[in-house]
């Protein structure tokens, strides 16, 4: 909710985050981030078998899941897209390929930039961290400066629990550092969060 408020954003919660809603919506979407909030999995096991969890409160099964194959067939015009996700950037290996998974996904959709994690975290930690994130972005500060910024403002904080790296260091930046070009042709306002 944080996060909707400082991008101006629209939120689809529980029911209205079905795969078939998020399919239909993903390719009207013109804006410069994308973020997803929620729950990802990733299982090492099979190539393709990574999704994101689009509703805690929905039944657990594909009509809730957006899969890591759902984003091969298409073109998105996102500069970055924002994983606030466990395990959104893990993934199977393959040998002259590299690692398939939902950030990699985006990658081969068009998608320029991701930040995910790769190791599994605390909801209210990644919400913490993700709305400094978005406000230095917004400042005009660089994905990489941003993302170095936001760590060193989390081990600020007066709990200790959370100066330790496993709090913090999860995320991981596919990106370059340059600031992201938010403009009046594609405003925040149209920010959707999942």
């Amino acid at each position: 909710q944080s996060l909707k408020e400082i991008l101006n954003g629209e939120l689809w919660p529980g029911a209205e985050a079905t795969r078939n809603n998020v399919l239909d919506l993903l390719p009207e979407i013109s804006t410069h981030l994308l973020h997803f909030y929620g729950h990802a999995t990733s299982k090492p096991d099979a190539l393709n078998n990574a999704w994101l969890e689009l509703s805690p409160s929905g039944p657990q099964d594909s009509a809730f899941r957006l899969y890591a194959y759902d984003f091969y067939g298409m073109r998105v015009p996102w500069e970055m897209a924002i994983f606030s996700a466990c395990e959104s950037s893990l993934g199977v290996e393959q040998v002259g390929e590299g690692i398939f998974s939902l950030s990699r996904a985006l990658h081969i959709a068009g998608c320029q930039h991701t930040l995910a994690t790769i190791w599994e975290s605390d909801a209210d930690v990644n919400s913490m961290l993700m709305k400094q994130y978005v406000k230095l972005l917004k400042e005009g500060l660089g994905k990489a400066e941003a993302l170095q910024q936001t760590q060193i403002w989390f081990m600020t904080q007066k709990d200790p629990f959370r100066h330790h790296p496993i709090q913090w260091a999860n995320f991981r930046l596919i990106s370059n550092d340059e600031p992201i070009a938010f403009s009046v042709e594609s405003p925040l306002w149209k920010q959707p969060i999942f």
